[in-house]
């Protein structure tokens, strides 16, 4: 398994998830590998995600793990986003934690900033949702397919009641 392989670019992260497309891909590059293996890999299972990731790095994804990656990716952009979303807002440096301004743009309010953050996590939450949906659409009607898949949840986000 190629450990360090991406399963998206930043150009399709800002594509999928981000309206205003100026924000600096450093920003989003770091947190790729983060959020596929906090958010991703344990849904999918190890042995899938595994396999994805191979085959992605060989260039030899199937038909299948081809289509069913349209709807991680879905997913994975706005986790991305999610993850990055406290560094574009605050900068550490020498002089401390910075919140970035700009002359030009008024500064979202700590409510809108959790607001935004918020909204992140559940649409991917619910893209995630999508990737099991999908599948089991297929097995449907293939139930050799998607093998290796064994999704588990776990809820990051929204209000759970006891």
């Amino acid at each position: 398994m190629a450990r360090d392989t991406e399963m998206m670019t930043t150009a399709e992260i800002k594509e999928i998830a981000i309206v205003n497309s100026n924000l600096d891909t450093a920003y989003l590059d770091q947190y790729i590998l983060y959020s596929q293996r906090f958010y991703i890999r344990e849904f999918l299972g190890k042995e899938f995600y595994e396999e994805l990731l191979t085959q992605i790095a060989a260039a030899s994804l199937t038909t299948n793990n081809t289509n069913v990656l349209v709807y991680i990716k879905d997913a994975l952009a706005h986790y991305v986003v999610y993850e990055s979303l406290t560094q574009v807002r605050t900068q550490i440096s020498k002089g401390g934690v910075n919140t970035n301004l700009t002359a030009t743009s008024e500064p979202a309010t700590d409510l809108g900033y959790g607001n935004t953050r918020n909204d992140y996590i559940m649409k991917a939450e619910r893209f995630r949702e999508e990737i099991d949906y999908y599948i089991k659409q297929i097995r449907e009607d293939d139930a050799t397919a998607y093998p290796l898949y064994c999704k588990t949840s776990k809820q990051t986000g929204g209000i759970i009641i006891y």
